[in-house]
C-alpha cells in the first residue's frame, strides 16, 4: 500500500531489452528475396527464415571448407542457430520451406546409392555364410584355418555404401557420431522442435546423464571423435561437423533438463539466438496474405542445391573430406579484429554481455563463420545455377561487415534467451533475495534481518554480500533502502529496506507477484510494442522485474 504522500515509480523489468528485427539485407539477394517473400506468405517474422537460412547455407558447404583466420587459427563453416518463439507461430511451415531443397536431395542421393548398396549387401550376406561354413570345416579338421583368415578379410574389406543422410532430428551423441563417420565427416541436426536438447541431456542413457562430448567436437571441427564400444564397431571422424538449425518453444529452454550442465558445458553459448516478436493477433488473413514468389522460390532452391553439388578439396583415405582454405582479405581482417575488440570490451566487468561470458565468448568465431556462408552465398549464380568456382577468393570485407552487423544485432536476441534461464548470476540473485524481502509481512526489514532471511544462499556469506543485489533491486525501483539515523558515535545503522507496493500481490492488475511462486506465466505470450515489456517468466522479452 502506497502511504499518503508517498510516490512510487513503477517497477523497472531485469531484462526489459529493445530487441529488434534482424537486418534481412545482410543477406545475399538470391536468399534474401526468397526468406522476406516467405515471411510474408506465413505471416511469420523474417528473424526465423533468416536464421533459417544460414542454418541451411551452413548445412550444404560444412566440412567442405574452413575459414583461416590467422596462422594456427580456423574456423569451420558448421553454424548452431535457435529460434525461440511461442506455438502457433508456424514454425514448421517455415522450416520445411527453408530445409526444402536439402530434404529432395538427400533423398536423391538415397535413390542413387540403392542398387548399389542392395548388392554389396547381398554380397555380404554371401561371404558371411561362406565365413561360417569354412569356420565349421576348419574346426572339424576339413579347412585350414588360413582359408577362414582369407575370407574374414574379405568381408572385412568389403565396403557397403551407407545410404546418404544430411539431416537428422531425433538422435543420440553415439548414433551422431556413426552418420558423421559414413557421411564424410559431417551432419545437421534441423527441427522445427527442441527434442534435440532433451537427447543432448540424456534422455536415451541408462544413467539420464548429459553426453556433450560429441556434440561439442562437431561445433569445433578441430577435435577428432573416437568411439570404442565393447561388441561395437569402432568410430572415427578425424574432423567432425555439426550444423544445427533449430525452431523451439520457450517452454523447451525454460525446462531444460540437465540446465546447469549445459551452462556448464558451454553448449548453450554455442547457438546464435533469434526472439523474433510474434505476429499472432496481427496476422493478415484470407486474401490480404501476399502469394509466395515462385520465382524467388526457384533461385532460392537453385542456389542450394548448387552449394550441395559443390565439392570439397579432396577426400583421405577414409573418405572423410578435406576442406577448402577460405582466406580473409585485408579489408575482412581489419573488420574482423575492431569486431573483436570492441566484443572483447563488452566482455569486460558492466559492459553489454559481460554476464553472458560463455556466449560473448564464441560471438567472434561464430560471426567468423557466418561472413564466411555469407562470402560463399555472394558467389553463387542462383540464376543460371552453374557450378560453384569461388572457394579460391578470400573473404571480402563486405561480407564480414555485413556478418559483423548481424552480430551487434544478436545481442539483445542473446540477453533474452539467457534471461528466461536465469542465466544472469547477478540478475538471478537479485530476485532471489527480492522474492525473500516478497515473503515477510513486513513493511520494511533491517539489512540484519534480511540476511537471515538469505543466508542460505552461498553467495550470501555475511551482510556484505548484499550489497550487489540490493543495489540492483533499488536501480529497477523494487525496494528503496532507507538511511537511519546515528544515534551516537561509531557506525551507523545500515539502511531500512522498503519494498515497492507496487509489487503488492493483492492488485489482479500486476503483471508479477513476487509473493506467489505460481505468478507470471503470460499464456497470450509477447504483446505491446518492442522494448515494452509486459511480462514474466515464459516472456522471453523480460516483464518487471522478469
Amino acid at each position: 500500500r502506497v502511504e499518503p504522500g508517498e510516490s512510487w515509480p513503477d517497477p523497472v523489468p531485469f531484462h526489459e531489452i529493445e530487441i529488434g528485427p534482424l537486418p534481412a539485407n545482410i543477406l545475399p539477394e538470391w536468399v534474401k528475396e526468397y526468406v522476406i517473400s516467405l515471411a510474408e506468405f506465413t505471416q511469420t517474422p523474417a528473424d526465423m527464415s533468416i536464421m533459417l537460412s544460414l542454418a541451411a547455407l551452413s548445412t550444404t558447404v560444412a566440412g567442405k571448407g574452413v575459414i583461416l583466420v590467422r596462422p594456427g587459427y580456423t574456423e569451420p563453416l558448421c553454424l548452431w542457430t535457435c529460434t525461440v518463439m511461442e506455438p502457433g507461430n508456424r514454425k514448421s511451415a517455415v522450416f520445411k520451406k527453408i530445409m526444402t531443397p536439402i530434404v529432395e536431395h538427400e533423398e536423391r542421393k538415397a535413390e542413387e546409392v540403392k542398387p548399389e548398396r542392395r548388392r554389396a549387401l547381398k554380397e555380404k550376406e554371401i561371404l558371411e555364410e561362406r565365413v561360417n561354413k569354412k569356420q565349421r570345416d576348419a574346426v572339424n579338421g576339413k579347412a585350414r584355418p588360413e582359408d577362414v583368415y582369407r575370407l574374414d578379410e574379405e568381408l572385412a574389406e568389403l565396403e557397403v555404401p551407407a545410404v546418404p543422410r544430411v539431416i537428422v532430428s531425433d538422435i543420440t551423441a553415439e548414433k551422431v557420431a556413426e552418420l558423421m563417420a559414413e557421411n564424410n565427416g559431417r551432419i545437421a541436426t534441423l527441427s522445427p522442435e527442441g527434442d534435440i536438447f532433451k537427447l543432448m541431456a540424456g534422455r536415451y542413457t541408462k544413467s539420464g546423464t548429459a553426453n556433450f562430448e560429441n556434440f561439442k567436437k562437431g561445433w569445433t571441427g578441430s577435435e577428432p571423435i573416437r568411439t570404442d564400444r565393447m561388441g561395437r564397431r569402432s568410430t572415427y571422424v578425424k574432423s567432425p561437423a555439426i550444423t544445427q538449425g533449430l525452431a523451439v518453444q520457450p517452454t523447451v529452454l525454460k525446462e531444460l533438463a540437465n540446465k546447469e550442465a549445459f551452462k556448464g558445458e558451454g553448449l548453450l553459448g554455442r547457438f546464435l539466438y533469434a526472439v523474433p516478436e510474434s505476429p499472432v493477433g496481427n496476422r493478415k488473413t484470407g486474401q490480404e496474405v501476399p502469394p509466395l514468389d515462385q520465382e524467388a522460390e526457384v533461385k532460392y532452391c537453385r542456389g542450394l542445391s548448387v552449394l550441395l553439388n559443390t565439392e570439397p578439396a579432396g577426400e583421405d583415405e577414409a573418405g572423410e573430406w578435406q576442406p577448402h582454405k577460405l582466406r580473409l582479405s585485408e579489408e575482412a581482417l581489419r573488420i574482423h579484429d575492431k569486431f573483436e575488440a570492441e566484443v572483447e570490451q563488452e566482455l569486460a566487468e558492466g559492459g553489454e554481455i559481460s554476464s553472458l561470458r560463455d556466449w560473448g565468448g564464441k560471438l567472434v568465431g561464430n560471426i567468423t563463420r557466418v561472413a564466411g556462408l555469407l562470402h560463399i552465398a555472394d558467389k553463387v549464380d542462383a540464376e543460371s545455377g552453374s557450378p560453384f568456382n569461388g572457394w579460391n577468393e578470400p573473404i571480402t570485407g563486405e561480407a564480414m561487415s555485413r556478418a559483423v552487423e548481424l552480430g551487434w544485432e544478436l545481442i539483445p536476441h542473446a540477453k533474452g534467451v539467457y534471461g528466461l534461464l536465469d542465466s544472469d548470476p547477478e540478475v538471478a540473485l537479485a530476485r532471489y533475495v527480492l522474492k525473500r524481502i516478497a515473503q515477510q509481512d513486513k513493511p520494511e526489514l533491517t539489512r540484519a534481518e534480511l540476511f537471515q532471511l538469505t543466508k542460505d544462499k552461498k553467495e550470501i556469506q555475511k551482510s556484505e554480500d548484499l550489497a550487489r543485489p540490493l543495489a540492483i533491486l533499488e536501480e529497477h525501483n523494487a525496494i528503496r533502502l532507507i538511511e537511519q539515523p546515528s544515534e551516537g558515535p561509531g557506525r551507523p545503522p545500515s539502511p531500512k529496506v522498503k519494498l515497492n507496493p507496487r509489487l503488492d500481490p493483492i492488485n489482479p492488475k500486476n503483471p508479477i507477484n513476487p509473493r506467489n511462486r505460481s505468478a507470471g506465466v503470460n499464456k497470450k505470450g509477447f504483446k505491446g510494442k518492442k522494448g515494452q515489456v509486459e511480462n514474466t517468466e515464459m516472456d522471453l522479452r523480460g516483464g518487471v522485474l522478469g
